[in-house]
């Protein structure tokens, strides 16, 4: 019986390193094509200041941390540093050479912007009209990360949302274009409909 328990204790390890390996030499994923402009501006500034990209990134995401361990701030203050945090774990996800360490940028970047996300929902009744249009704004930039992450069920829900609040916007369409084709999901909207009616609503009064 010992024996056997010992054996079992071996296989499952074994199992536990194999899944761990194949989590570990996943293909790094691809990084999207709108992340390549921040990047570069990323790269200019690093070298004006003698560094690489990676070091100035996490000089500007400790310094965000520190900033919002300030008993003063507001709570608008503290979005946007979130904010900030979010585009910056973002951006370091593209300047690593594994699927896991990209993954977990990425996961940091969603914790972000799923906080500015509620904090600005909990305003959407305060009568600041741009309001919404910050809402519809984070909605995005979380529907892209799970796009990103292929978490592609619930960023098209937040696809969706972001495009019900604001539907003039054609980044959030090509996104979600892009992801319908990446997934091969059917839409949850009659898409051709949709963009149309959205295409209706921008064309301006004659």
């Amino acid at each position: 019986m010992r024996f056997l328990q010992i054996m079992l204790s071996a296989v499952w390890a074994a199992f536990g390193w194999l899944c761990f390996s194949a989590m570990q030499w996943q293909a790094p994923i691809e990084a999207p094509w709108h992340v390549d402009a921040p990047l570069e501006d990323l790269s200019r500034r690093a070298f004006a200041l003698q560094t690489d990209s990676e070091t100035l990134l996490n000089r500007e995401i400790q310094n965000f941390q520190i900033f919002l361990t300030q008993t003063e701030t507001t709570g608008a203050e503290r979005a946007d540093a979130h904010a900030a945090l979010a585009f910056s774990y973002w951006l370091k996800a593209y300047l690593q050479d594994t699927y896991v360490r990209q993954n977990a940028c990425l996961k940091l970047a969603l914790k972000e912007t799923r906080y500015v996300l509620d904090f600005y929902k909990e305003k959407e009744f305060s009568g600041d009209r741009l309001i919404n249009l910050k809402i519809a704004q984070f909605y995005y930039n979380a529907a892209d990360l799970l796009h990103q992450m292929k978490i592609f069920e619930e960023a098209e829900d937040h696809y969706l949302e972001a495009m019900r609040r604001y539907p003039g916007n054609p980044q959030f369409y090509r996104r979600y274009s892009e992801m319908l084709e990446e997934s091969g999901l059917p839409p949850k909207i009659d898409y051709d409909t949709y963009f149309r009616r959205s295409e209706t609503k921008r064309r301006p009064e004659r």
